[in-house]
């Protein structure tokens, strides 16, 4: 099947309340790999700061990203951490409930550009 480049965004609310538009989210991945999603206005903007602090977050040293975030590996069951490949660098978070990490794991520590913006929108996650 061919990609449909003229398909309206799916709107964010209905997924996350599970209603029956999920089928599409679910076909579009798919299909084309991606699914492009349209975001309530707050949202956008919880998302537009979250790259601009993740952006900072890996302009950073590197020995900074290892202290603050831990070698990429196991954690409490889980991946976690960072790591530098050949060609890039990743952050992996995982979403707590309860206080540990204020809702991410590993907690990014205080003075982190990234934490203002992570904490809502891991906020926001757990409440869906």
């Amino acid at each position: 099947e061919e990609r449909d480049v003229d398909a309206p965004p799916l709107e964010l609310a209905p997924l996350l309340a599970g209603r029956a538009c999920a089928h599409l989210f679910c076909a579009r991945l798919r299909r084309d790999g991606y699914a492009q999603l349209a975001l309530p206005p707050d949202m956008a903007a919880l998302l537009r700061q979250t790259e601009a602090a993740a952006a900072a977050w890996f302009a950073a040293p590197e020995a900074r990203k290892l202290e603050e975030a831990g070698a990429y590996g196991p954690a409490s069951g889980t991946l976690a951490g960072f790591a530098r490949g050949r060609n890039r660098e990743q952050l992996e978070l995982r979403l707590v409930k309860g206080g540990r990490g204020r809702g991410v794991y590993p907690a990014l520590r205080g003075g982190d550009a990234a934490e203002p913006a992570l904490t809502p929108l891991a906020e926001r996650s757990m409440a869906t």
